[in-house]
């Protein structure tokens, strides 16, 4: 049983016979007959009353008529309203954490566009506390972030290595330094970092696994944006280890940007939900991994 002998059904019952349906069908009188017959075998009931003067339904087909007018309207409005989202672009939603060592996203996007036209990408600029937060409650389908990240909740694809770095406030003990070993930090009193910021990053980046897992000594008022940590360090005059790109970002606030060797991974990558289902979160992040693979870059990790 199938649309088609609904719609024979319905013509024959409408037209009252079988010759004026067949004209309307486009089809041969004996076809549509013979159409109705396997219907009315496949029911297991007779639809029709076939008499000298038409075709009438009978109190079976009265009910099969009414039943089958319901079935083509909600075919009829499924096939429109997938015509409408067929029609529609489909609508990618990315997060970027900037800074970002190497602006990879643009040769990205600009790649998932040429392949996927009908994409519409919307952007949306990430702060420090929202990392995980808008990929996880479906804000967002993908994002560049960083490490660390909810590994059982997230698909994370490396795209870029970067240092380690430590801000240095002027008149520090280790100002001046490029390089610092991460063992010269660890006593180091650090910024104290609010609630707004997950305990993993808090832990990741305060180098709580250096400690045997315990916090360093914090100083200041809870600090919950880049901003608010730049402006701890100054004036509290405290080292704070981050991503290199954001030390020297920040620099412009006047403390002094070194590489922490021995920091914790400033990896740069794109991350989406491991629970996710859909094929274009999934497709961007691959094609993400391909393009940063034809991206050359210098001993720095600066694109050539």
């Amino acid at each position: 049983m199938d649309l088609r002998h609904f719609r024979y059904f319905r013509a024959v019952a409408e037209q009252g016979g079988f010759t004026k349906a067949a004209v309307v069908l486009h089809v041969s009188q004996p076809t549509l007959s013979q159409q109705i017959r396997d219907l009315e075998r496949e029911v297991g009931a007779t639809l029709l009353s076939r008499g000298p003067d038409g075709v009438r339904l009978t109190a079976a087909g009265e009910a099969f008529y009414c039943r089958t007018g319901d079935v083509l309207a909600m075919v009829g409005e499924a096939a429109a309203e997938a015509r409408r989202i067929g029609q529609e672009a489909e609508v990618l939603h990315i997060g970027w954490l900037v800074p970002l060592s190497l602006p990879i996203h643009v040769p990205i996007a600009s790649a998932f566009a040429a392949a996927h036209p009908r994409t519409r990408l919307v952007w949306h600029e990430l702060g420090l506390p929202e990392v995980e937060r808008p990929l996880l409650d479906g804000s967002l389908d993908v994002a560049f972030v960083r490490l660390p990240l909810d590994a059982e909740r997230l698909v994370w694809e490396a795209l870029v290595e970067e240092s380690c770095g430590l801000a240095v406030p002027p008149r520090h003990r280790l100002s001046g330094l490029d390089v610092i070993d991460v063992a010269e930090v660890l006593e180091e009193p650090m910024p104290l970092v609010g609630d707004a910021v997950s305990d993993r990053m808090k832990a990741w980046w305060l180098l709580h696994g250096l400690r045997n897992d315990e916090p360093p000594r914090t100083v200041g008022h809870p600090a919950n944006t880049a901003m608010e940590l730049a402006l701890s360090v100054m004036l509290n005059t405290v080292v704070c280890p981050a991503p290199y790109v954001f030390v020297k970002t920040g620099g412009a606030n006047g403390f002094g940007a070194a590489v922490l060797r021995g920091g914790p991974d400033a990896s740069t990558g794109v991350a989406r939900r491991r629970d996710d289902p859909r094929e274009l979160p999934r497709e961007f992040c691959e094609m993400a991994r391909r393009v940063v693979r034809s991206i050359r870059v210098d001993a720095a990790g600066q694109q050539l």
